[in-house]
């Protein structure tokens, strides 16, 4: 796996753009065969794209596209899981007589307006309905023998991630030990930057649910991550 920063730079001299790249070479035989683009964050990130200035917005892109195509050896390029809609723009830099441009289909990401309090959502976002099962679950949750949720603090985290990990991969599958160790070291990282919430469910010493998301302060913003159950 190879990491590359891809950045356009203006006459100072000063960074305007950033494209995060990733470079596998699949191998046949013990011959590379072929080498795929991806996105940085990809398969990790949900939201992958560009990082660029509006004022060197065409000028970034245009020098970006370039670099791919003359300077990076590729045979697929997959911009994938990204929210940006540049994306239309920088791919009008790669000729259709030099290159096939196949779109995929389009996943949708559900997103929920948070009301000021939980009672406000209640009374003014959930049906009739959905507020009796709602209230249901949290009685069930309520009567539960043992039930405890346990908060993510520097002296548990190590526990907290494992606890994560074995409910997920049980519910998912296994994952390698390189795998989970990437996710630990990002999960770790947002952490000491104060923009990951992390919580396990316990009924007595069994955990029942773990969930791990992360804040967008400025945009006051909770992107689900993980949850297993």
């Amino acid at each position: 796996l190879e990491f590359r920063r891809v950045l356009f730079r203006s006459d100072k001299s000063s960074y305007v753009a950033f494209l995060p790249l990733t470079k596998t070479t699949i191998k046949q035989f013990n011959i590379d065969f072929i080498h795929e683009l991806n996105l940085g964050g990809y398969p990790v990130a949900d939201y992958n794209g560009f990082l660029c200035s509006p004022e060197y917005e065409q000028e970034a892109l245009s020098s970006l596209a370039e670099f791919i195509q003359t300077q990076m050896e590729w045979d697929r390029f997959f911009l994938a899981s990204v929210m940006d809609e540049r994306v239309e723009s920088f791919l009008t830099y790669f000729s259709k007589g030099a290159f096939q441009i196949i779109a995929g289909d389009k996943v949708p990401c559900v997103r929920i307006p948070l009301e000021d309090s939980w009672d406000k959502y209640l009374y003014e976002t959930l049906s009739s309905k959905g507020r009796r099962n709602v209230r249901k679950l949290f009685r069930e949750k309520e009567d539960l023998e043992g039930f405890r949720i346990v908060h993510t603090e520097e002296k548990n985290f190590s526990l907290q991630i494992e606890t994560l990990f074995a409910l997920w991969q049980k519910r998912w599958g296994e994952r390698s030990r390189t795998h989970l160790d990437r996710l630990a070291h990002i999960l770790k990282t947002c952490y000491d930057q104060e923009c990951l919430r992390l919580f396990s469910f316990w009924k007595n010493d069994e955990p029942i649910a773990a969930v791990a998301a992360f804040l967008d302060h400025d945009r006051k913003t909770v992107f689900e991550f993980l949850n297993c159950f």
